[in-house]
């Protein structure tokens, strides 16, 4: 197989005169390299300047700047839609726009400075002989004017008119036309340098009205002006705390490298700034020269690798191997390069629709796809997100299995995009499919918006559950919420099926409730699964659901009644040699999950099943320690709320795991058997009283669960002293604390039934097990039915 990549070190100005012109394409992150990169960059490249000065042979001296990534396309096959004077061939950049930005900006900068100083010399008290500031301006004019031009514009025939423009532009914002503005901070500017006498330049800003290149042009100009007078450039940050940098003999760098900075004809020059250097420190002939030395060492000693290809693939893999310490372009970022290109495939009018619904899907301030990244403040959790919405988006889309490597994700979403628009030659059946595929994308996304807003407080969550019943929105709101603590987020792709069925029919409340029934439906199969089979083929049958039933490709007629059948016949498999394993038999789960499900293994899990056998239920006055049924609506507690609650905070034991010897608590609950970690020795509290009353006896532990499940704050106040002279217990104050501010007490009820002088025994333990299992299932398989 032949590999078409090419690798290339060369000087910066080498790798712009081999290119025509570069173009950042529309994924890529807009310019903005701040204050500390400009000042890094001057930095470098002036320090780069001081070490010709004792270096031995200074022909090795060079600056290796790093490397940049380009696809090669050219006009007519991979490049086209780019303006009528687009080059023949474009590099697209892959990596280092930043860079190769700002060293556009640099010439600028370099070329209206030697501009200036060469004015300086010429308006000078000092008296300079004509025939010097001729020889100087013609080194200018011939040898660096021209080679600066090269970094920040590019050339057509001088028949073409214009025939100059910027050497790079922005995708989504220029093009490279007489007619068309340019609308990137980079090529803005660039266009404004190339003419200034068309008063293309913008009038004076301030400076909190100038865009990113403006200000760093700015940045560049000042570090320039103060290496010009032979001081160390500063940085621009006032105060800011950095190491000083060095200086340089500007007479002992030139005697090293004078012939290649005047390019050999003006040895004479030479001499008389090698004369003022020992007469002076700063003059308009100086200050110009160590402009012209900055200018050389930028445009020849400063280096660049250049890899380039022809494949996208190649390039997009290179850059994942080699960027170690920048942020990586995530498949999304390059995928919005993909839409936009089809986009301009339609006629302008269809092709801007699509765009704008482009901008929107991912630019939205609400539920936009790179807003919905940036809520995550660290990098390393940006990316994972990205990574995982890519994976869900697969599987929501059509049940794909997709791993989280950046290249495989990438040409995933570009091969389906592709098949997704195959064989359609109609423009509007294009544009229709096209803008199904972004709203597609648009719900998934704004599920995920909205999923996010419920797990961390915000508003507008899940709005389209509004109008249904009380119940039904609360419960699935709290499964959601439960699934993503669990980390269960492939059946997110699932959700947003429904979700996604209920926004397209928003009007109609029976979508909003099939959502509402899929969430609750999901989310009891997940815990009648988990203790029995972990995760194991969890997410092969997710993909088999997507794939047969719910791709965007299958049955656009699914409902929620296909999922619970789909869910319950998985659970109904037999999976051992007895054939006797059908999980949704309530007798045959509680079997296999008693002795599973305990606070340590499954802490998440022994929450939620807590919480739910405390929704609707009482004590049951005929077995003290145990709940029953109670009528519907009584102690509601199957909310996000309550999941959430500091009141239900902590999981605790009862019996406690390590008791004192003189506590006499029941031998049969320690051993090997570990019942008191089973969930009949469990209670949802607000703080574990365990560790505030030194893991007490049951009298103890008793009154402070009366304490609790009373109401009336005199009532406890009572209490306490009632305890304190009756029973000669003293509760703790700091625990007391916790619990008086406590709203939801009414799990406790069946607790507290045992009595300060029951037993907390074995056997009540077993048997408060199976009471809430028995509640539990049959609650879930309510969810599935």
């Amino acid at each position: 197989m032949t590999v078409s990549i090419k690798s290339d070190v060369k000087s910066v100005f080498d790798v712009f005169r081999d290119v025509d012109a570069f173009l950042v394409p529309e994924y890529q992150r807009s310019y903005q390299w701040g204050r500390d990169h400009i000042y890094s960059l001057v930095r470098d490249i002036h320090t780069s300047i001081c070490m010709l000065e004792t270096a031995s042979n200074t022909s090795n001296e060079i600056r290796f700047m790093g490397s940049i990534i380009t696809i090669i396309q050219v006009r007519g096959l991979s490049a086209s839609g780019y303006g009528v004077y687009q080059p023949q061939t474009i590099h697209q950049i892959v990596d280092g726009q930043q860079r190769l930005s700002t060293f556009a900006l640099l010439a600028v900068a370099l070329q209206n400075l030697l501009e200036v100083k060469l004015n300086e010399l010429s308006a000078s008290t000092d008296v300079y002989a004509p025939e010097i500031i001729q020889s100087l301006t013609k080194i200018v004019n011939n040898h660096y004017h021209p080679q600066l031009k090269k970094i920040y514009q590019y050339s057509k025939d001088q028949y073409t008119q214009p025939s100059k423009f910027p050497s790079i532009i922005r995708e989504e914002s220029d093009t490279w036309d007489s007619d068309k503005s340019y609308d990137s901070p980079v090529a803005k500017l660039l266009i404004n340098a190339i003419y200034p006498h068309m008063n293309r330049m913008n009038k004076p800003k301030s400076n909190q009205d100038k865009d990113q290149a403006e200000i760093n042009y700015d940045v560049i100009t000042q570090l320039l002006n103060q290496i010009a007078l032979g001081e160390c450039p500063l940085h621009p940050t006032p105060n800011k705390r950095v190491d000083e940098a060095r200086l340089y003999e500007l007479n002992t760098v030139l005697s090293k490298v004078h012939n290649a900075v005047w390019h050999g004809d003006y040895a004479y020059i030479n001499n008389l700034v090698v004369t003022e250097i020992m007469q002076k420190k700063i003059s308009p002939l100086l200050n110009f020269t160590r402009i012209l030395l900055f200018t050389y060492y930028f445009l020849n000693r400063c280096y660049l690798n250049h890899i380039s290809t022809q494949d996208e693939r190649w390039a997009f893999d290179m850059f994942i191997g080699l960027n170690t310490s920048g942020i990586p372009l995530s498949a999304v970022e390059t995928f919005k390069a993909q839409l936009l290109q089809k986009a301009r495939e339609l006629p302008q009018a269809k092709g801007d629709e699509i765009r704008a619904k482009i901008q929107d899907l991912f630019m939205n301030e609400d539920i936009g796809i790179q807003k919905y990244f940036d809520r995550e403040e660290k990098q390393s959790d940006k990316n994972k997100r990205i990574k995982e919405y890519v994976t869900n988006f697969a599987l929501f889309f059509n049940g794909s299995k997709l791993g989280y490597e950046i290249h495989e994700q990438r040409v995933w979403l570009k091969n389906e995009h592709i098949k997704y628009l195959h064989g359609l030659s109609d423009e509007i059946e294009k544009q229709g499919k096209q803008l199904r595929f972004i709203t597609n994308m648009k719900h998934f996304t704004r599920y995920l918006v909205e999923q996010d807003n419920l797990i961390n407080n915000y508003a507008h969550a899940f709005n389209v559950l509004i109008n249904i019943d009380a119940y039904d929105r609360e419960a699935a709101m709290l499964a959601i919420g439960f699934l993503d603590d669990v980390n269960h987020s492939i059946v997110n792709g699932l959700l947003a099926r429904f979700y996604e069925k209920a926004i397209r029919n928003s009007a109609n409340q029976q979508f909003a409730k099939e959502f509402a029934d899929a969430c609750l439906a999901v989310t009891a199969f997940f815990v009648i699964w988990r203790p029995i089979r972990s995760t194991n083929g969890l997410p092969d049958i997710y993909r088999n659901a997507m794939r047969t039933t719910y791709s965007h490709g299958a049955n656009a007629n699914f409902n929620v009644n296909d999922l619970k059948q789909l869910l319950r016949a998985e659970l109904s498999g037999n999976l051992d040699i007895s054939g006797n394993f059908d999980l949704t038999q309530r007798d045959v789960w509680i079997s296999k999950a008693s002795d599973v499900i305990q606070s340590k293994r499954m802490k998440d899990l022994s929450k939620f099943i807590l919480l739910i056998t405390a929704h609707e239920t009482t004590k049951d006055e005929g077995h003290h320690g145990l709940m029953k049924k109670a009528n519907p609506g009584f102690q509601q507690c199957a909310t996000l709320n309550h999941w959430k609650s500091k009141d239900l905070k902590t999981i605790e034991h009862i019996a406690p795991q390590k008791p004192s010897e003189s506590d006499a608590w029941d031998s049969g609950l320690y051993g090997t058997n570990t019942l008191f970690d089973s969930l009949g020795n469990l209670v949802l509290m607000p703080t574990e009283i365990n560790s505030s009353v030194g893991n007490n006896n049951w009298r103890t532990k008793w009154t402070y669960y009366q304490y609790l499940a009373l109401v009336d704050p005199n009532k406890r106040k009572q209490f306490v002293v009632d305890m304190g002279s009756t029973n000669n217990i003293v509760l703790q104050n700091s625990t007391l604390n916790v619990l008086k501010n406590a709203t939801f007490a009414g799990h406790m009820a069946p607790i507290v039934a045992v009595g300060i002088d029951g037993e907390w025994t074995a056997d009540l333990v077993q048997r408060r097990t199976r009471r809430m299992l028995e509640i539990f299932h049959d609650r879930m398989m309510e969810w599935l039915s």
